[in-house]
């Protein structure tokens, strides 16, 4: 996988008896973006004891592929969708990432997992 040079952390915030709905409304966002040129993933997470809210983190190869999944159809169409299931608007967070780290474990110092 590719490393990402933008990262975009969005809480959703829902009204809890259409918790299904918008669920389904975002992963079918984050299949189709996962699909878009520029994407290096996409995740909807559900935190513990949300109720309705969700969390969508999603990363790209660049900011022009970042902006151009916001122009895309399949973002109009879960904003459409979405609009009338949110208690409020979503914050978003949007990353430059400067520099990636891969750690390697060292096993010397965890034999138990060097085997």
């Amino acid at each position: 996988m590719p490393d990402p040079s933008h990262l975009v952390i969005a809480r959703v915030h829902g009204v809890a008896a259409r918790s299904a709905e918008l669920r389904a409304a975002a992963d079918e966002l984050a299949a189709s973006s996962a699909a878009q040129e520029g994407c290096v993933s996409f995740e909807v997470l559900l935190p513990r004891d949300a109720g309705a809210e969700l969390v969508l983190v999603s990363a790209w190869r660049s900011e022009q592929a970042m902006h151009a999944h916001f122009r895309s159809g399949a973002y109009g169409i879960y904003v459409s969708a979405v609009t009338e299931l949110l208690t409020r608007p979503s914050d978003v967070t949007n990353y430059t990432v400067s520099a990636t780290v891969h750690p390697i474990a060292d096993l010397s110092t965890e034999p138990q997992r060097a085997s």
